[in-house]
């Protein structure tokens, strides 16, 4: 009887380790060949306190990367995205997450952070449908951009001294090789990404945001923080009361802040407590079926509207907007 041959294969491999550098922007060249299922940010390394410091952050050590832009030919961006959000917010994954923060006291502490950026439509039932083309014709330059913070933006570093930073960024690709040269070449339903940041000073009923149109959108992660200037990373459940997602009068999604919580945690099967503080998907399909995808294509405006409380501290909602639009397949030769 003859043996079933493989479609495809897996390939996760390293392709940067680099030193991290504080307060910078470093852009790597990735390899191309493979169809892109996520990019992996590791930092990793130890941080030295010699004066202790008066706290840790919260979600510490994501402040160490603030911003990953995944890009092609130098014009057409994939992702722009905030490196809380890509740390904490894998919704999708669960809420996976991989934080390994110091504490505030004097010691050489061992730290590390996982940024995981999904091309693929995790939660749906064909993800690798959604998968990156790299090859030509679809690109001839596939480029990853870090922005980094200070390591000191770990802590409250209200007082302490930190020296003796010694880390790595290393980022990782997850690949799918298709062995068939239809498969290489057909369309694919392929994710964008991109961030938005608002400083809260005072309570709006009707705080507006202009959604991109043109897409098809499957929803906005939230996290919303309100805390004081020195630690200013700590989720809020208070800050929004209300969250809608509309075009006109279709309204997708209208829903208080702390239902749609609920609502994550039914839809991606952890307990609440599981959820970030501050954190929210407003999700159009949240059983990963692109097929409830909010079309916006011809569509002249679309808003993300949130019912904001006056904050106590500091406040501030980081948003990433998680569309999808069709890259257009090529025939196969002959």
């Amino acid at each position: 009887m003859p043996q079933p041959t493989p479609k495809s294969g897996r390939l996760q491999r390293r392709v940067v380790q680099q030193p991290w550098v504080a307060n910078t922007q470093q852009t790597f060249d990735l390899p191309r060949g493979y169809d892109l299922n996520a990019v992996q940010v590791l930092v990793s390394g130890t941080i030295q306190v010699t004066v202790a410091m008066t706290a840790v952050r919260a979600n510490a050590p994501a402040q160490l990367i603030q911003n990953i832009d995944v890009f092609a030919d130098g014009n057409k961006s994939y992702n722009q995205s905030n490196g809380i959000l890509s740390a904490i917010g894998n919704a999708e994954r669960s809420f996976a997450n991989s934080l390994v923060a110091p504490t505030n006291l004097v010691a050489v502490h061992n730290v590390s952070c996982m940024y995981r950026l999904d091309r693929v439509n995790a939660d749906g039932p064909r993800p690798k449908d959604a998968a990156l083309h790299t090859t030509l014709p679809f690109m001839s330059l596939l480029q990853c951009r870090l922005t980094t913070g200070l390591a000191t933006d770990v802590f409250d570093a209200t007082a302490g001294t930190v020296t003796n930073v010694v880390l790595t960024n290393s980022i990782m690709l997850d690949e799918t090789m298709e062995f068939n040269e239809a498969d290489r070449l057909e369309g694919r339903f392929i994710k964008r990404i991109s961030f938005q940041d608002l400083a809260v000073t005072a309570a709006n009923t009707n705080q507006q945001f202009i959604l991109p149109v043109g897409q098809y959108l499957r929803g906005v992660k939230i996290f919303a923080t309100d805390s004081a200037a020195a630690n200013p990373d700590t989720g809020s459940n208070v800050l929004i009361n209300q969250v809608t997602v509309r075009a006109g009068v279709d309204r997708r999604i209208d829903l208080p802040f702390l239902v749609l919580r609920n609502q994550n945690a039914n839809a991606y099967s952890v307990p609440i407590g599981t959820v970030p503080a501050g954190f929210a998907f407003a999700d159009c399909c949240p059983d990963g079926r692109l097929n409830q995808l909010f079309d916006l294509r011809g569509v002249s405006q679309a808003f993300l509207e949130l019912d904001v409380a006056a904050p106590v501290a500091t406040g501030r909602i980081r948003m990433g907007i998680e569309e999808f639009m069709w890259q257009e397949g090529i025939a196969p030769a002959g």
